[in-house]
């Protein structure tokens, strides 16, 4: 995980890996809004805090 300004973010290898689906299913929540990712460079990445609210957890 990558930590930027405090938060961390997931690379969607390791979401897929907390999450138990593929990579495609992570980009494509991604890219449709299902889960709010951001693009940085070249990969996308899912904030803490994106996943805890996709997850129906409250965040911290």
């Amino acid at each position: 995980m990558k930590t930027i300004e405090g938060v961390g973010f997931y690379t969607v290898k390791e979401l897929q890996t907390v999450l138990e689906v593929t990579q495609t299913t992570i980009l494509k929540y991604s890219t449709t809004g299902i889960i709010k990712g951001v693009k940085i460079g070249n990969s996308w990445h899912i904030s803490e805090i994106a996943l805890r609210e996709f997850l129906g957890l409250p965040t911290k």
